[in-house]
């Protein structure tokens, strides 16, 4: 019978030699256990038979106990989960959940010095941040993670961190960058014969050709991802079935894009009759449905998907799901001559792009002030210890008091600046475009602001549209389409006075205020807008030229009307402008006299 004591004696040694890095392997901690049993026996002096047997019999005795203690474990771990098998399956429909989770994760990992913990644990904060399109923070924690992969000589996870980190560059729109990322990832992933990595990346430059408008390229990239599938497979050891489904989800977007609708609707039926309400699978599936069947003229299909598609994101909290179906809700209306409908969607879009926005902002302002407020309580850590050290000593606490001081002086300066230059950054950051340079919405709300609260009425607002830009991305890419977007804002600023401001409204749209110009002045002064616009162009990947025209709308301030009033007349006109035919100036004068009309 094994006593008391030698129950507990185990149980510690047993609880010491257990695997930290494999909280359920208590089979190997057992063995451990015994194995050092043996070896702390067989070194000790053996005086007589006798004691041989007194030392096999107690290792026998040791080693029942340990079995004991480890079936009683066993029995207890599948009850458990590790955490971050909980984090990394909960993060497609609960990113922030995932990220606190990986957080706390990390932190355990730090401390007990673990670093496969703390690698795996990086790699689900910056999925996280992915899924939340919080960019920059992801790009952070995954370019960690690779580098503690590649420490451990881990090259299939070092591959999957490549593969993420250009998934990145590509919602960032760094293309090129994006490429060369994942064709690293694609060596890894074939030096260490790793299939399934090996089809994810081919998915993923599918993805980024498709972005570019490559869309022949990016279906040969997703059926060679689906041939590698199929592979997996008949190896017996098959893939998630939502890569899958995104593979195939691919070819039906692709397929749209070229025209092929009748395809497309075909491919992405079968993937929301297969996808799980809950993957952001489903929803590409619904969104893709409800723009292909727009893009046939059937207008009620349409709405139909995409009024699911826009409950699905809305429930999931997604946000750039919610814009896309906006967006694709917008247009459906416009197709159906509700304007007004059309245009409040556009609105909402332009709102929650600036939430998504605002809340980034916010986020990193509380970071830093956390940084900032450590760094403060690490000072007066340090001056609590200068004080302790002047009790021992006079002589000595002067010397350590004057140079804390000095220290103190030199970080709380330095803290200083950084916090200015941060705080500075982050302005100019929440002000600015980052695509064009110009000032956003949120700067020209400002602006707005101080006009309202002048007593000069002799400004104008010009809400200015891209004629057929879509269409443009759809043809030539988005990078073609951001190009245009650049050069139509260096038109603007070169042709517009001191004095006026010009942002980025939304999307293809931008908004100029005219200062000292009335009604006559200020048509003239679109006019010559209008023409600085046509005369942009920028090159398409194949060298053809591409150009652009747009639309203006033109409102007056008057001392009795509010901003959001002024924004909404020349957003008026900006639409009868292009019911007109586009490429030309309306005013709200003449939407007002063509409703006194009508």
């Amino acid at each position: 019978m094994i006593t008391t004591s030698e129950n507990a004696s185990c149980h510690a040694m047993y609880s010491r030699n257990k695997s930290s890095e494999y909280p359920y392997d208590y089979w190997s901690a057992a063995l451990l256990t015994f194995c050092i049993l043996m070896q702390e026996a067989a070194s000790k002096p053996i005086t007589s038979p006798r004691h041989l047997i007194c030392a096999a019999h107690q290792a026998v005795r040791t080693f029942l106990c340990l079995m004991a203690l480890s079936y009683a474990a066993n029995a207890q771990a599948p009850d458990t989960e590790d955490p971050l098998v909980e984090a990394e399956r909960i993060a497609p429909r609960d990113a922030a959940g995932s990220l606190k989770i990986s957080t706390a994760v990390l932190a355990t990992a730090r401390e007990a010095g673990s670093r496969p913990r703390e690698a795996a644990a990086l790699r689900l904060i910056a999925i996280a941040h992915y899924l939340r399109a919080d960019f920059t923070r992801s790009l952070e924690n995954a370019v960690a993670a690779e580098a503690l992969y590649r420490e451990l000589g881990d090259q299939r996870k070092q591959s999957s961190l490549l593969s993420l980190m250009g998934a990145i560059h590509g919602s960032s729109k760094q293309f090129d960058r994006a490429l060369e990322v994942y064709e690293r990832a694609l060596a890894l992933s074939r030096e260490a014969g790793a299939l399934g990595g090996e089809a994810i990346v081919l998915m993923n430059l599918g993805k980024t050709h498709f972005d570019l408008g490559n869309y022949d390229q990016a279906v040969a990239r997703y059926e060679a991802a689906l041939a590698q599938f199929e592979a997996i497979t008949a190896a017996g050891d098959p893939p998630r079935p939502d890569a899958v489904l995104f593979a195939r989800m691919g070819i039906a977007d692709a397929q749209m894009r070229r025209g092929e609708l009748d395809d497309a609707i075909e491919r992405a039926e079968v993937v929301l009759a297969d996808a799980s309400p809950a993957d952001i699978v489903y929803q590409n599936a619904l969104a893709i449905l409800g723009e292909a069947h727009l893009l046939r003229g059937e207008l009620d299909s349409a709405e139909g998907y995409l009024t699911r598609a826009r409950e699905e994101a809305d429930r999931t909290q997604r946000p750039t799901k919610q814009v896309e179906t906006l967006n694709l809700l917008a247009r459906l209306e416009e197709a159906r001559g509700n304007v007004a409908t059309a245009l409040e969607l556009q609105r909402t879009v332009s709102a929650l792009n600036l939430d998504i926005y605002t809340e980034r902002n916010s986020e990193e302002l509380a970071r830093l002030q956390s940084r900032y407020e450590s760094d403060l309580q690490a000072q007066q850590i340090a001056l609590q210890s200068a004080k302790l050290e002047k009790s021992r000593s006079t002589l000595v606490a002067v010397s350590v008091f004057a140079i804390a001081a000095l220290m103190l002086a030199a970080i709380s300066f330095q803290l200083f600046r950084v916090t200015r230059r941060s705080q500075s950054s982050l302005r100019v950051l929440a002000e600015t475009d980052s695509l064009t340079g110009l000032h956003n919405r949120h700067k020209m709300y400002a602006f707005l602001a101080d006009v309202a609260a002048s007593d000069d009425a002799t400004k104008s607002l010009c809400l200015i549209d891209i004629d057929n830009f879509k269409t443009v991305n759809d043809q030539h890419g988005h990078a073609v389409g951001d190009a245009l977007l650049v050069g139509v804002a260096k038109a603007l600023m070169a042709a517009v006075r001191d004095g006026d401001k010009v942002a980025r409204w939304g999307g293809e749209e931008f908004l100029v205020l005219l200062a000292g110009r009335a009604h006559t002045e200020a048509v003239v002064a679109a006019e010559r807008l209008r023409h600085r616009i046509a005369a942009v162009s920028v090159p398409a990947a194949s060298g053809e030229p591409i150009s652009a025209t747009a639309s203006i709308g033109i409102a007056g301030f008057r001392p009795d009307t509010s901003d959001n009033e002024m924004i909404r007349r020349a957003d008026a006109a900006m639409y009868q402008a292009k019911l007109a035919g586009k490429n030309r100036v309306m005013t709200w004068r003449e939407v007002a006299a063509l409703a006194d009309t009508g």
